[in-house]
Parts: structure tokens; C-alpha cells; sequence
């Protein structure tokens, strides 16, 4: 009997195996059920295919295989159908065993990947309302605690309003506030004791609604300053998902919204909206109506939306901050939420452009810890992919995700949700309107257009039959922007920027865009606008317009000034090209080899890497970019940083953004289009000359403008018509969002062409355009054809748009052009004149009207310019630059010096002047106003580096193959020998106009006095340094003098002490770094007012402030700081242009000490500009000492300098031709004086002109030197 026990126990546990090898299915079910029933009671009830998946994984598959092990080992058989079963339940878990390396979801999930890091410099205001939350709030204070601490205490401001909670809620913020007081976190913890909540306050959606935006309200009212504020309901979430929530979108956006969850779903959908105002669904993929956005949540790529709030909130400060800030409210129209409110009141206050929403996926928060463990944590780990693949995608979605849009997309029953959107110029709520094209550029480096239901398909384009032509332009239209139907920016080289509005209440349509406003950048060209989206400051958006000081100017519409809001200065050359972002950034190309990225108003990125001019940039997204250069080179960069270059076969001179595909670019005659991923699509031909811009029409077609008088559309890789226009070149193209095109030539109009007839000009404009353009006088090189047929042949039809035909008509040889649908007379061929018929010269096995020999450099060796007058000009000169490998910014100077050598003999081009797009050479005038009298300066901007200083002589119109070239100057070193005859060397000796440097860009010299001025002023050690309210008067007083007199009309009131001792004031306080645009203003009011320096004791106060600014005196430590550097630049031109008529040498001793300090600066230390400026300066006192005597004591420190300049200069031959000149002077005045100079200084004198003769080889230094010997 006591083994009795010992024989039960076996026998017990055989029979429950036996019962459960009998009943498995049974006891599977069983186990199922009781697990899933534990999940759903746990999760309050509600039903999730998760729960179901979890178990039966984890559990369930698990369990069976164990019997079936435990059944197999006692049987020591295996059924087949135990095989199968449990063949099936392996391969169950060696899926699961590989599915973390499934790709569905991304390789390398968010939840492992580092913390983002955020911007610098950033500040975060967070703001919470807790109501009844003691249970969960030990975990929220502590993860609230760990993101202040990455965050930086002194970053953060906590505001906690607390709404009388009736647990310990009160107790628990109350030991939470001295914690952050012990870390020194600026905070303010608000608890309410008045309970609005009584029972049943939720019945009413208006009073619930209007109690929570109070509540906000409440928690915002210690905001003063953040870039970032941050709302939290009481949710749970994690620290490390916030910070990846503030950097969404690379902190780039105005709203940044987490994706809540409670129960079956997502909660909040309400409040959340996809791009189209279309509502979400609680399960999954939330934006069903919208594949775009379905594909980003795959990839936890932050997703565009109308609106949202979700839990966890991060807005841009600057809605909060405004004049009109953003604030919670509620709406007897709208009882759901005053998150919904908010964000349609974003939308209404940036219409009609967008705000920048987004939905960031990898933000996960829930409101319990149930769902917070399933949503934040369980549904992201690599066990549940197959789940998520199999039944939240598949079934779930792709299955039956209809009947869940017919449960959950209902009617709205909020007026205001589709009156917002519809209101804000978005698209409405029903389903298939697409939304206005976006551009999104992710990881793949694939283009999407972003459209909610089907894509608008491509149809023909109507012909576009004929322009309204708007012109209140003095000089070329450079650049356009036309952001909407009624707007028309546009830049001209008059150095305005005009608005041109649509009146809605004309008749006509040729009158109906008149000019708004008429903007003035600056006194020089302005070659590039663009329109800035509104902003809270600005409600009807920005006018961007960038001239040739490289100066951007924005100036907002409405209200408009006459002074611009922000100047963006950094570009050291001209901007050619100005474009904007959605976000609002503004993205810039220049002169100066490179682009920039602003936002704010403040650079964000310099785009460094070109070797020559940018001539466009473009964005693909808020932080990707596309440059075009000169160098023959397209880059792709991902910020700052280049990702890929691409090459061209010439010139890149524009870019544009084609939708589904890529961009296009331009180089010489030639079309590309690429794909974002730098492969070919099409080449487009065409074009019979250089294309200058490129833009693209609402269907995707392409727009080209050239220089063969023309602009051409493109569909589908062929050109589906042309736009001929009665001038010589198009420089810009632009297209409104209607479809419309708008160009502008350099015959100083701008177009609009249109392919709705309730847009076309009166007949009688048509009748008069055709006219005008059939009249013009093409050049053979503008006709591809060189058969002339009979006029039957324009009975049959044209192969394709452009194709030209010459038609025999009498005496007279007419070109037509097909445009598409009909022939159209574009003009006359005319018969090349020849340059000189009877010396035709032969270059590389051709004859040409014309061969040159060009320098470009001082010393190098002179190339060959072969041109005939029946040629572009411009596509000589860029022959010539090829041929040779020279950079295209010689352009210019070639260009104009082809024309002041052939008389200005050109084809067609009438009266009109014609000026190069990108150098503002000016192609049919012979002769233009240089910038200073005398030799020319090679003058370096201070500011931008730019040299002003473009060489142009006259030029006889009888006598096209003398170069001129100034004696004083050598302004032409372009010096080529056309004419057999050997020019006149005449005497230059006495040389009397003294040189004065007038050149000068006061829009930025100002900008940058006023921007050091503030600078000094808000900071505490340096504001006593700061311009005192008298010096501010005076200085705002020379600046209006010396620009009135730089236009040509001098003000009768001259400057006085006054303004000079405000100068001098500046100079003395400021510190060698801040001088800078104070001494350039000094260089001009000297130049334009010289009689301002000329009481007694001013001079010595001046040239003392100018000595003290360069700092005379001081020990000579090399290397020199860079502003010591340019002040010693400046003062030295400030000190030449003092030298001038009416400067008398004999009075005090002021010349005596500008002699005896200078002599200090040993020429061989001193930089290429300020030898020039100190050799302008001697030049410029030998010319008074020709009616002033120098003493004795000062001849000798004067001779001495010149002759240690001619003794130590090698390379720059303007410097030494100035001193030499300077030189002959002084001896000259001398002999004339009777006060000759002793027979050592005679001696050195001559041999220092010898050496000199012999060191240089130009032309200008031999003969100068010959003239000083045959004085000696």
C-alpha cells in the first residue's frame, strides 16, 4: 500500500496526456480564448487584431509544439498529420526568427537609430494642462525631466496649468516644482481651484470647448521668447520621440504633430486632417484616401496635413509671437475642438499660400499605460512586422479597407472645416481634388506629385496665340515672378523692381496688369525677383529682388515702402537668380561662385563648391538644392554638403523642377531633363541660339526662353510651339498658375500670353504684333535653312514647332516659322555686310571679317578673335572663351570690345540697345559713362568684392578698326591691331584731371553702418560707442548728399562740419573691425564734396581720424588683420580722391604729414589694392603740384615714394603705370617751376624709368617712360 501513492502520480499525468493528444484542437482553442480574453479585458473591452496575433504567437504556436514533441516521444512514432502540423508550426517560427530582417518597415528602424540632433541656439517653451493625472504622472515628470535635461535647462520654460484636480495631482506637482527650482529650470506651475468641470459640462461641445482653449490660454501666458513652444496633453510618451518630434522635418515646419493612440486606434481624428481636409480613420492607414501619405507612414517619414494636434503639439514660436499672435478660441459653428480651431486659423492667416504641417509617425504617445505599451512599444517591435504586413496592410487595408472608410470618413459636421480649408485657396474636402503640386524628395531621390485621389491627367496645350504686352520700362526686363494669376514681379536693369496687378475691373485685356509699386534695390542693375510666401508679418507676401551689388532686398507688399524690410547681405558678386520655398526659405545664386540658403531672413547654408558664376539654384525640398554653374557643372547638395555633380556640355544658365520626373537644365542651345537621381531623360534641340531661362507649366510642360527672339513650349520631349517676339533676346520666362506665360525681352516689355481667348488682345493688337515681328531683319545665322523655296511651299505643313522656311518674294528673301498650327513671317534675311570687303582675312582654314589680337591678363600672350558682322556677337565671344578655356566672365568685355571695333555693325537690330543677360554689356552703344574720371580703377567693392570698374571707351563709328585705347588708363586692354595703320602716340605729358574714386554701393555701405550701429548699441560694454542721435542726423544727411550726387544732381547745400565731425567721431570710438563703412562713406564725401574738408582745422581733424583708422603709426605686424587691411585700402582712395582741384598744397602742413605717414606703409607689404589705391593717390597730388608747388621738404618724400613703387613693382601694371605718370608730372612741374630737381634725383629718375620700360611690356608704360627721357 505505500507504493500506492508512487504508482498514482504516473498514471494521473498519462491520463492528462492522453486527454490533451486526444483533445489538442480543443485545448488550443481553449488556451486561445482564455489568453485572448485576459488581453481584451485588460485593454477595457475594446477588440484589436493584435491582441489576437500576440497570443497566438507567443503562446499558442509555441504550446502545440511541445505536445506534439511530448505525443512524438511516447508514440516513438510520428502520424502525418503531426508531421504537418507541426512542419507548419516550425516554419511559423522561422519566419518569426527572420522577420527582423523584413523591409517592408525600414532596414534600420527609427526606435534604434541615434537621437536627432536639434539646431543650435535653440530655446523651447513647453506647456502642459493635467487634470486628475497622480496615477500616471510619476512616469510624465520623469520622462518630462529627461527632456529638459537634453534640451539644457537654460533652454527650457515649463508652464503646467493644472485645472483642480480631486486626486493627488496637486500634492505630486507640488514636489515635481521643487525639483525643477534645485535644477534651475525657469518654470510657472498654475493650479486652479474653481472646478468648472461639473457634471454633465461635456454635453455641451460649445462651453467644453471654450473651457479648453481658456485652459491653453492660460498655459501660454508666460511665453515671452522660444523658437519652439510644445503642448502636451496628458498622454504618455517618451523623451527620446519628442526630441525626435522637434526635429521633424529638420526643424523646418510651423506645426509638428506626434500620432495618439487610445482603444482600437488613433484618437485624435477629429483634429487631424490629410493634405486635402479629408478626414483620418482610427485604424490603419489612417490616411486611406491618400497613397502618398500611406507610403511615408511605411517608411516613418513625416507626413503633410491640413491640421492636427494629436497628443503632443510643437509649433513654430513665431505664431505666438506676432504682432497678431495665434491664440486658442472657440466657435459657435464648431463644437469639436479647439485644436481643430487653431489650426484653421493658420491656414486663414497664410492664405493663400499653406502652413507647415506634418504628422511625424515615429511619435507615438497613448493616454494609458495599456496603450502606450501596445502602441508605443509592442506594434514598432520586429516580432509584429509580419502582423503589420499581413493584416494591418493587407486585409485590413487593401482588402477591406472600404467598409472602415464608409464607417469612419463621414460627413463633417463642422461648417468651419471645409469653409477653412476651401477659404485658405486649399483644396476641398471631397475626395479626388488634387492638391496643389508639392515636390516631396526622400531617401529613394524620387519626385512625387502630391496629389490626393487620381492625378489631373496631361492634356494638349492650346495654342498660345498672343500676348498683352505691359511696358513701363526705361531698360531690359532681367527677371519675373508671377507666384499668382493677378501678380507679375518683374526686374529690370533700371534698377527697379515693379508689381505689376491685375485690375479686375478693366475692360480690356491689354490694360488690365498695371504697376502697383515700383521698388528701388539699388542705383545699379537688378537682375533677379522672386515672391516670398505671406507671413504673419506680412499677409500678402514678400517681393525678393537681388541686383548687381549682390544685395537682396525684400520688401513686403502690403503695407509697401519705399525701404526694404530685410537686406540679406553675404554675396560677394552679382545675384543673377532668386528663387523660394514652400517653407519660405529663399534660395539665391551669384557671380561669386556660389549659392545661399536664407531663412528667416538669415543665411542658413552657403553652397561652396563651384568654380566659376552660379547662375541658378533651385530646391527640390526645404533642405535639398540643385546649382547650375558656369563651370560647366550641375551639383545636387543635401544642405550644405554636395551628394552628386553632374556634367554639362556648356554653360548651365537655369534650372527648373519638372513634376514626376525631375528638373530640367540649359546649357548654350540645348534642353536637359533629369531625373533627381542625375539620370538622362530626354535632350531637347531646338533653340537656335542660348537659352536664358526655363519654367514649367501647370501640366508639366516646358517653357524656354533664348536669344533667338523666341520662347518655346515643350511636351514630351518635342517642341509643341514657338512664341516668337519682336525683339533680340528673351531674357526671362515665367508662368502663372493659370497657365499663362509671362516673358520678358530686351526691348523693355513684359508679355503675357495666354491660350484663353477672354485673355487675347483686340484684333487690331494682333494685327499690329504680327506686323511688327514680320518686319524684322534676320541674319543668316539665325535661319536654319539656307534654300530659299517658292511661296507654294508654305502650302504645306510643318514637320515641327520651330522649323524655319525661306521664301523667295520679289527682291525680297522672307522667314517663316512654324509655330505649331500656321507658317508665321518672323522677318528678312539680310545680307551680311562685310567688315572690310577688301581685307578678308583667314584664320584656321576660314575667312572672317575680322581677326583680333586680345589680352586678356597684363603680360600674357595675345589671342585670336576671329568675328563677321553677319554673326551673334555673343556667340563669338563665347566661342572665343571656349576655344581658349577662359572663364565666362570675361563675357562682357569681349562682347562690348566686338562692338566698339566694328562700328556698333550689326543685323536687326534697328535702334534697339541691346545688352547681354548676365554682364549688362551693352551690345549697340559704342561709348557709356565710366566710373571715374581719369585712369580706370580696378575698384574692389569693400563689401561684396566685386569690381564696379567696367572698362568702356569711345569708340569711332567711321573707323570700326581703330581699338581706342585711353593713354591715361589703358581702360582697353583689349587692345587688338584690325587696322594696318600704326596709331599716333600723342603727348601726355602734362597729365592735369587728377582720378577720383566715385564708384560705391551705398545700399549696402548704409545696411552695414546701421547693422554695426545696433550691434554696438544692445550691448552693454559698447553702446556708449554707438552713433549719438546728432551724428545719426548727419551721417543719414551725407549718405542723401552723396547719393543725389552720384545721380547727377549735386544738392545746392553743401556738407559742413557738422557732418564731417560725425564721421570723425565714428572713426575715433569704433574699433578697427566696425570701420569699415565709415571710411567709405568718408572716401565719397571727399570725392563729391571736397569743399567739406576745407575749413580750417578740419582737414587735420579728418586726415587725423583717417591715419588713426588705418593705423598709421603703429608698430607694422604681418600678417595684418584683414579690417586693418581694407581700412588701409580705403584710406589710401579716401586720401586720393582728397587730392583734387581745389586742394592747395601750400596751405598749413597737412600735405607735408599725408606725405610723411604714408611713406611709412613700405610699398613691397602692401596688398595688390592698396598699391593701387596709394599709386592713385601720388597721381593724384602730382596733378595739383602742377599748379601748386610742393615745398622742397615734401618734393623729396613725394619722389621718394614714387620711385620705391617703380623700383618694387612687378606685376600690376596699373599701379605702375599711375606712379609713372605721377613720376612724369613732378619732373615736369619741376622744369616748369623753375625748381629743378638736383642731378641724383635726375640720375635715379632716369634709371628707374629705364628699368621700368624694360620690366613692362604694355604699350601705355613704353611710351610714357620715352616721354619722361626725352624730359630728362
Amino acid at each position: 500500500m505505500a507504493d500506492e501513492p508512487s504508482r498514482k502520480a504516473p498514471l494521473l499525468r498519462s491520463h492528462l496526456l492522453a486527454f490533451l493528444r486526444s483533445h489538442r484542437i480543443l485545448f488550443g482553442f481553449a488556451l486561445f480564448s482564455a489568453t485572448t480574453a485576459t488581453f481584451v479585458a485588460i485593454h477595457l473591452g475594446f477588440f484589436s487584431t493584435l491582441f489576437i496575433y500576440l497570443p497566438l504567437v507567443t503562446i499558442c504556436v509555441p504550446a502545440l509544439m511541445i505536445l506534439d514533441v511530448i505525443d512524438a516521444r511516447n508514440a516513438r512514432a510520428w502520424a502525418k498529420r503531426r508531421k504537418i502540423r507541426f512542419g507548419l508550426c516550425l516554419a511559423w517560427s522561422a519566419f518569426l526568427l527572420l522577420a527582423p530582417t523584413y523591409p517592408t518597415y525600414g532596414r534600420d528602424s527609427y526606435m534604434s537609430a541615434p537621437i536627432p540632433r536639434l539646431p543650435k541656439n535653440e530655446t523651447y517653451f513647453i506647456a502642459a494642462n493635467l487634470y486628475d493625472y497622480a496615477r500616471h504622472l510619476p512616469s510624465w515628470t520623469k520622462q518630462m525631466d529627461a527632456l529638459i535635461q537634453h534640451l539644457g535647462p537654460q533652454n527650457v520654460f515649463l508652464s503646467i496649468y493644472e485645472s483642480n484636480s480631486h486626486d493627488k495631482t496637486k500634492a505630486m506637482l507640488r514636489d515635481f516644482e521643487a525639483h525643477l527650482e534645485r535644477g534651475g529650470v525657469r518654470h510657472r506651475i498654475l493650479m486652479e481651484t474653481d472646478d468648472r468641470r461639473t457634471a454633465g459640462w461635456t454635453s455641451d461641445g460649445h462651453e467644453r470647448v471654450q473651457y479648453m482653449a481658456d485652459m491653453r490660454n492660460k498655459a501660454l501666458e508666460p511665453l515671452r521668447n522660444a523658437t519652439k513652444v510644445i503642448f502636451f496633453n496628458d498622454v504618455y510618451f517618451e523623451w527620446k520621440s519628442i526630441v525626435r518630434l522637434l526635429n521633424t522635418h529638420n526643424a523646418e515646419y510651423d506645426l509638428a504633430c506626434a500620432l495618439d493612440f487610445d482603444g482600437i486606434g488613433l484618437y485624435d481624428t477629429w483634429v487631424i486632417r490629410d493634405g486635402c481636409g479629408h478626414r483620418t480613420k482610427e485604424m490603419w492607414p489612417y490616411f486611406s484616401n491618400d497613397p502618398v501619405a500611406v507610403d511615408r507612414l511605411r517608411n516613418d517619414q513625416p507626413v503633410e496635413v491640413a491640421t492636427c494636434w494629436n497628443g503632443v503639439a510643437a509649433f513654430d514660436s513665431r505664431w505666438f509671437l506676432s504682432n497678431n499672435p495665434l491664440r486658442f478660441r472657440d466657435d459657435p459653428r464648431c463644437a469639436e475642438s479647439e485644436c481643430f480651431l487653431i489650426g484653421y486659423d493658420m491656414h486663414v492667416k497664410t492664405s493663400p499660400s499653406r502652413p507647415r504641417v506634418y504628422v511625424n509617425p515615429q511619435v507615438n504617445v497613448a493616454y494609458t499605460p495599456e496603450n502606450w505599451l501596445y502602441y508605443g512599444t509592442l506594434k514598432h517591435l520586429s516580432i509584429t512586422r509580419p502582423w503589420r504586413v499581413v493584416w494591418e496592410d493587407w486585409i485590413g487595408y487593401r482588402l477591406f479597407g472600404w467598409v472602415s472608410d464608409r464607417i469612419w470618413l463621414k460627413d463633417e459636421t463642422c461648417p468651419l472645416e471645409k469653409e477653412g480649408l476651401v477659404k485658405a485657396g486649399h483644396c476641398p474636402l471631397d475626395i479626388g481634388h488634387p492638391l496643389v503640386p508639392l515636390l516631396i524628395h526622400d531617401d529613394a531621390v524620387q519626385a512625387i506629385r502630391y496629389a490626393c485621389g487620381p492625378h489631373l491627367r496631361r492634356t494638349s496645350p492650346s495654342l498660345i496665340v498672343l500676348p498683352i504686352e505691359l511696358s513701363d520700362r526705361q531698360i531690359q526686363v532681367r527677371g519675373l515672378s508671377t507666384p499668382a494669376d493677378d501678380l507679375i514681379l518683374s526686374a529690370s536693369r533700371d534698377s527697379t523692381a515693379i508689381v505689376w496687378r491685375r485690375d479686375p475691373s478693366s475692360s480690356s485685356p491689354a490694360s488690365a496688369f498695371t504697376p502697383a509699386t515700383v521698388y528701388h534695390p539699388s542705383t545699379r542693375f537688378v537682375n533677379a525677383v522672386t515672391y516670398l510666401p505671406p507671413t504673419p508679418e506680412a499677409p500678402k507676401g514678400y517681393a525678393v529682388a537681388g541686383d548687381q551689388d549682390g544685395v537682396i532686398s525684400v520688401y513686403a507688399l502690403e503695407p509697401t515702402k519705399d525701404e526694404p524690410d530685410f537686406m540679406l547681405l553675404g554675396h560677394t558678386g552679382n545675384v543673377c537668380a532668386l528663387h523660394t520655398t514652400p517653407g519660405g526659405a529663399i534660395v539665391s545664386s551669384s557671380w561669386d561662385h556660389t549659392a545661399r540658403v536664407w531663412r528667416d531672413f538669415n543665411a542658413a547654408f552657403e553652397l561652396k563648391g563651384h568654380e566659376d558664376s552660379v547662375w541658378d539654384a533651385i530646391a527640390v525640398s526645404e533642405d535639398e538644392f540643385i546649382t547650375a554653374s558656369a563651370d560647366k557643372s550641375i551639383k545636387l547638395w543635401k544642405q550644405h554638403k554636395v551628394v552628386q555633380t553632374l556634367p554639362a556640355t556648356g554653360v548651365v544658365r537655369s534650372l527648373a523642377l519638372i513634376p514626376d520626373i525631375g528638373f530640367a537644365s540649359c546649357s548654350d542651345n540645348e534642353i536637359r531633363v533629369w531625373t533627381l537621381g542625375g539620370d538622362l531623360v530626354h535632350t531637347l534641340n531646338g533653340h537656335t541660339s542660348f537659352i536664358y531661362q526655363l519654367a514649367v507649366l501647370p501640366n508639366g510642360d516646358l517653357v524656354s526662353s533664348s536669344e533667338d527672339r523666341s520662347v518655346r513650349i515643350w511636351k514630351d520631349g518635342e517642341c509643341a510651339q514657338v512664341l516668337v517676339h519682336p525683339a533680340i533676346s528673351v531674357w526671362t520666362v515665367s508662368t502663372m498658375p493659370n497657365g499663362d506665360i509671362v516673358s520678358g525681352a530686351s526691348d523693355k516689355n513684359v508679355r503675357v500670353f495666354s491660350a484663353v481667348e477672354e485673355r487675347w488682345a483686340p484684333a487690331h493688337e494682333i494685327k499690329a504684333y504680327d506686323d511688327v515681328i514680320a518686319q524684322q531683319s534676320l541674319a543668316s545665322h539665325d535661319v536654319e535653312q539656307v534654300k530659299v523655296e517658292p511661296l507654294d511651299a508654305l502650302k504645306v505643313p510643318g514637320k515641327k514647332a520651330g522649323q524655319t522656311l525661306l521664301v523667295s518674294n520679289g527682291d525680297v528673301t522672307e522667314v517663316y516659322q512654324w509655330d505649331g498650327s500656321v507658317w508665321q513671317r518672323i522677318g528678312e534675311r539680310a545680307e551680311a555686310p562685310s567688315g572690310n570687303a577688301a581685307t578678308k582675312t583667314y584664320f584656321e582654314g576660314k575667312e572672317w571679317d575680322y581677326v583680333w589680337n586680345v589680352a586678356l591678363e597684363d603680360g600674357e600672350p595675345s589671342l585670336k578673335l576671329p568675328y563677321n558682322v553677319s554673326e551673334n556677337p555673343t556667340v563669338a565671344a563665347n566661342r572665343f572663351l571656349e576655344r581658349n578655356n577662359l572663364s565666362p566672365n570675361h563675357l562682357n568685355t569681349i562682347v562690348e570690345y566686338i562692338y566698339q571695333n566694328t562700328g556698333g555693325q550689326t543685323l536687326g537690330g534697328g535702334g534697339e540697345q541691346y545688352s547681354d543677360p548676365f554682364t549688362g554689356a551693352t551690345r549697340y552703344q559704342s561709348n557709356a559713362a565710366s566710373g571715374g574720371s581719369g585712369p580706370a580703377a580696378s575698384y574692389v567693392d569693400p563689401y561684396t568684392g566685386a569690381s564696379r570698374y567696367v572698362s568702356s571707351t569711345s569708340s569711332s563709328a567711321s573707323a570700326p578698326s581703330s581699338a581706342y585705347m585711353d593713354p591715361y588708363t589703358g581702360a582697353s586692354r583689349y587692345s587688338g591691331q584690325p587696322a594696318p595703320a600704326k596709331p599716333v602716340v600723342n603727348s601726355i605729358l602734362p597729365y592735369l584731371q587728377p582720378v577720383l574714386l566715385k564708384e560705391g554701393n551705398l545700399t549696402a555701405m548704409r545696411a552695414k553702418l546701421q547693422q554695426y550701429d545696433d550691434h554696438m548699441r544692445h550691448e552693454i560694454s559698447t553702446s556708449a560707442l554707438a552713433l549719438y542721435p546728432e551724428e545719426e542726423r548727419a551721417i543719414d544727411e551725407a549718405f542723401s548728399y552723396v547719393q543725389k550726387a552720384s545721380a547727377g544732381s549735386r544738392p545746392t547745400k553743401p556738407l559742413g562740419n557738422a557732418h564731417i565731425d560725425a564721421i570723425v567721431g565714428a572713426l575715433d570710438r569704433w574699433h578697427a573691425s566696425f570701420r569699415l563703412p565709415v571710411l567709405d562713406l568718408a572716401r565719397l564725401v571727399v570725392a563729391y564734396c571736397p569743399e567739406s574738408v576745407q575749413a580750417p582745422g578740419v582737414k587735420e581733424r579728418f586726415f587725423s581720424a583717417l591715419f588713426k583708422s588705418a593705423e598709421f603709426g603703429s608698430p607694422w605686424v604681418k600678417p595684418t588683420a584683414k579690417p586693418v587691411e581694407v581700412n588701409l585700402m580705403l584710406v589710401f582712395r579716401a586720401l586720393a580722391n582728397v587730392m583734387q582741384e581745389g586742394a592747395h598744397t601750400t596751405e598749413g602742413s597737412w600735405l607735408t604729414q599725408v606725405l610723411q605717414l604714408t611713406s611709412g606703409a613700405h610699398y613691397a607689404e602692401l596688398t595688390a589694392n592698396q598699391r593701387k589705391g596709394r599709386a592713385t593717390m601720388l597721381l593724384n597730388i602730382s596733378c595739383i603740384t602742377l599748379f601748386n608747388p610742393l615745398p622742397s621738404s615734401a618734393r623729396s618724400v613725394f619722389l621718394g615714394m614714387i620711385l620705391e613703387a617703380q623700383k618694387t613693382e612687378s606685376s600690376d601694371t596699373e599701379s605702375a603705370y599711375r606712379a609713372l605718370v605721377g613720376l612724369g608730372n613732378l619732373y615736369y612741374a619741376s622744369k616748369q617751376q623753375n625748381s629743378p630737381l638736383d642731378a641724383a634725383q635726375t640720375a635715379e629718375i632716369k634709371q628707374v624709368v629705364s628699368e621700368v620700360a624694360s620690366r613692362f611690356s604694355e604699350e601705355r608704360i613704353r611710351n610714357m617712360a620715352a616721354e619722361i627721357s626725352s624730359l630728362l
